[in-house]
């Protein structure tokens, strides 16, 4: 067993913390007694959990190579459908996390050449149509541009970029 002052230096505890939990001088070394056993022991517990845990396996992944960016308009019939799109901040949220788990790196900036807020999606996932490619979107505001991005990419191409592109132009859109 560690003496008094060993075991501050070992924990970290201040003195202050240690006077406050005595009530008895004569009982000093029965809460640290205590308190090193459960540390001892939860200090075994992660060794042990430690040596279960195996080496994931890396994953080969397809190169990265950049194919351009996929130039899609919103249609102005569309005009009311974005609105009604960016009303509802939940269905947004979810579309976009649902994006970043499926492998696109999405990125809001403020661009200064044009002067607003863009967001711009690449797709890095190997199995996509849409790998390589890239899809942007400008607005006034970084909500509205990442809206707009997401409803581009959900509504209008149903996903596939491609597909749906007026143009794409390498390399800088």
């Amino acid at each position: 067993m560690p003496t008094h002052n060993q075991l501050f230096k070992l924990k970290g505890f201040t003195r202050f913390w240690v006077n406050e939990m005595e009530k008895d001088k004569a009982d000093r070394h029965q809460p640290l007694k205590h308190l090193y056993s459960e540390f001892e022991c939860h200090a075994q517990n992660m060794k042990r959990i430690g040596n279960r845990i195996m080496a994931k396996k890396k994953e080969t992944t397809k190169a990265f190579k950049w194919n351009g960016y996929c130039n899609v308009d919103v249609p102005s019939a569309m005009s009311g459908d974005v609105a009604n799109w960016l009303a509802d901040e939940k269905e947004v949220f979810a579309h976009y996390n649902d994006m970043l788990v499926d492998g696109y790196q999405i990125k809001v900036y403020f661009d200064q050449k044009n002067e607003r807020m863009c967001a711009n999606a690449i797709c890095h996932n190997g199995d996509s149509e849409n790998f390589g490619h890239a899809l942007s979107a400008f607005a006034g505001d970084w909500y509205t541009a990442l809206g707009v991005l997401i409803f581009k990419h959900e509504v209008i191409c149903e996903g596939d970029w491609q597909a749906t592109a007026n143009s794409i132009s390498q390399p800088y859109g």
